[in-house]
């Protein structure tokens, strides 16, 4: 019996198809209904609000990746501005936990 190797067959638009499913689902399944809970009423508002929050928040992080050469994210941004221990305390965040938000 031959055993076949495990293949690394995704691209960079597979990557980038899975996390843009994520975010989709989690805000057509898992926002609204937590949002009405809390807010009522007033929940299109707050997830307004909060898209536009999370949209600054996106372009800093843009603004701040052109500065860097490496990978890392934002535990290379973490450790560059406020040392290796900091570095180490930032959690790298990733699609998997925070779809468990939800």
């Amino acid at each position: 019996m031959r055993t076949h190797p495990l293949v690394r067959a995704l691209t960079r638009w597979d990557l980038t198809a899975l996390a843009v499913n994520q975010i989709i689902g989690a805000g057509i399944f898992g926002l609204p209904s937590a949002a009405a809970a809390v807010m009522g009423a007033a929940s299109p508002i707050g997830i307004l609000i909060g898209g536009v929050i999370m949209s600054a928040i996106v372009l800093c992080f843009v603004e701040v990746a052109g500065y860097f050469t490496e990978t890392g994210g934002p535990y290379l941004y973490a450790r560059t501005v406020f040392g290796r221990f900091a570095g180490f305390l930032f959690p790298p965040p990733d699609p998997v936990s925070a779809g468990r938000l939800f």
